[in-house]
């Protein structure tokens, strides 16, 4: 059952406690032997539970040149639900309220009467879920009639909304062609799903176009899928809606989420809700439906102006002057109720509370050493105390690396934050002697590679992720052979041409050393006769695009 108020316990913690925000702490917790019940416990295989410590921070900081005022956070909360059990929930600061919306979802609504210029606030929440791979049956023989669409599922789930349009000429004679009312719902289902697979094409684009925009186009991000799927289905006679959720991306050790993940459901008579992520091959089998154990739900239902969240599925904010935002999901490996205690009580933020400074916060968490300090370190290093920000610039580095770079990249607005990060990252880097171990692939010699801009040197990738992340726009770790010292080198597309972008830490930020077009990629060869030197345009996204 759910208790919300604050944490009580015995625990005898370390109570390291440092008035960073003048904040309470509130608390919803819950320990069960298991998932919530389903009632028709054959119908829902469970497999592989993962259990992970998850932390979903709204960082908001002042505009420079004026206050943000009356602020609204929304978070939704993640619940007990088959596949997934949350053992706690911790709320900072105290929510205004927590509310239920009609689709079942739990809404925390935060308040920050006013921000000052540059002031940085945090509201977050910090869970301890374990989850479950999820295997869906449709089997005939589990049919159950407590699986009936009721009217409250008509009239929440067939509905029309700006992002389906399920009644433009264009959704109904689609709809009407792939799946015809005339077959069963479980067919119609698998056949949108199949046609979805087909003609779409996964694309970030940066937008949430409505279905018929999608579908034309073939192209769409998870949620564009999602809106796709849902239109077709409830075009077709059957209750869809989607779920929103923040994404493990990492087996072991910390991570961060920053793009989450949607997909959409479907409500078969008989057998109640089951799972479509059609970006997942692995999602439909003969007769089951499969969900990995790799997310944790935040809430099941649909979307619109009028509802705090909008069409977003985790986290708004809102205001009379918004602030400046950054929204980010942190997970790793699970703590103990007590170590989780030790870590918010080391940031200021337990049952009792101190004097102490930001400073001494941030050296309480960097000599508790634990991947879930994290998040809090964070919060010291956008904090005014440069001083103290560099340690735990430090610390972070310390703790996990590739953490660290996603920190960087996430404060790019803030540059006393972004400043500290770098310098950590560059004195990091610098000096190491070796390569890191690995195959390394040559791409472009020194003599070419901006030597009057005084750029890092010759610089190589590992063979595996030139073969495995090739034209996909990702991040690599690259390597300067001059300098010896990792560098930041980011690939993307210009028409038919690769780009590379390579930067070097220096102090305020990153700096742009070269910009290359090159034909292809190949671990086979090397680049330096094909590569061709040309202007350095700022910002660097002109070529991009």
């Amino acid at each position: 059952m759910w208790s919300e108020g604050t944490a009580v316990g015995n625990r005898v913690v370390l109570r390291a406690a440092v008035a960073v925000w003048g904040f309470l702490c509130s608390s919803v917790s819950a320990e069960a032997s298991g998932p919530a019940s389903t009632g028709d416990a054959n119908r829902i295989l469970l497999t592989k539970p993962m259990t992970k410590c998850v932390v979903a921070t709204y960082r908001m900081v002042g505009h420079e040149q004026r206050p943000a005022t009356d602020v609204h956070c929304y978070f939704h909360l993640p619940q007990d639900e088959p596949g997934q059990q949350v053992l706690d929930l911790r709320l900072i600061p105290k929510p205004r309220e927590i509310t239920t919306d009609p689709h079942g979802r739990r809404l925390a609504h935060f308040v920050i009467p006013r921000l000052a210029p540059g002031q940085h606030v945090p509201v977050r929440w910090i869970a301890r879920a374990r989850t479950w791979a999820t295997k869906t049956s449709t089997a005939a023989s589990l049919r159950s009639p407590q699986h009936r669409i009721t009217p409250s599922i008509e009239e929440l789930y067939l509905a029309d909304g700006p992002k389906y349009e399920i009644r433009s000429p264009y959704i109904r004679k689609l709809s009407a062609s792939i799946a015809p009312k005339d077959k069963p719902p479980l067919a119609r289902v698998r056949a949108i799903y199949q046609h979805l697979r087909e003609n779409l094409r996964y694309s970030r684009g940066g937008g949430w176009d409505k279905a018929e925009t999608v579908l034309r186009r073939g192209s769409g991000s998870c949620s564009e899928y999602t809106f796709a799927f849902v239109a077709l289905c409830r075009a077709a006679g059957v209750p869809a809606r989607y779920v929103g959720s923040t994404q493990c991306r990492r087996a072991a050790g910390p991570c961060f989420d920053r793009s989450h993940h949607r997909w959409g459901e479907a409500f078969i008579e008989g057998h109640g809700w089951v799972p479509v992520d059609v970006l997942k091959r692995s999602c439909v089998g003969p007769d089951y439906f499969y969900l990995a154990n790799k997310y944790l739900i935040l809430g099941h239902g649909d979307g619109g102006g009028d509802r705090p969240l909008g069409w977003h599925y985790t986290a708004a904010v809102k205001g009379k002057v918004r602030p400046r935002t950054d929204r980010e999901f942190f997970w790793c490996d699970a703590v103990s109720p007590a170590q989780l205690d030790a870590v918010l009580a080391a940031a200021g933020l337990g049952e009792t509370r101190g004097d102490r400074s930001a400073a001494e916060a941030g050296d309480a968490l960097s000599a508790l050493g634990s991947p879930l300090c994290i998040p809090f370190l964070t919060d010291v290093l956008y904090g005014a105390d440069a001083s103290a920000a560099a340690r735990a610039a430090r610390a972070l580095c310390d703790l996990d690396v590739a953490c660290a770079r996603t920190i960087r990249y996430a404060a790019r607005r803030v540059p006393r934050a972004r400043g500290a990060m770098s310098a950590a990252l560059e004195a990091r880097s610098v000096g190491a002697a070796r390569r890191p171990p690995g195959v390394w692939v040559d791409l472009f010699d020194g003599k070419r590679f901006l030597a009057d801009e005084g750029g890092p040197g010759p610089f190589a990738v590992r063979d595996s992720q030139l073969r495995n992340d090739r034209g996909k726009g990702t991040a690599w770790t690259g390597y300067s052979t001059t300098d010896r010292c990792v560098i930041d080198l980011v690939f993307a597309r210009a028409g038919s041409r690769q780009v590379a972008l390579v930067f070097a830490a220096q102090g305020e930020g990153l700096s742009l050393k070269g910009l290359y077009v090159t034909p292809s990629l190949s671990a086979n060869s090397h680049h330096s006769s094909n590569t061709t030197d040309i202007p350095l345009l700022t910002p660097p996204q002109q070529l991009c695009t």
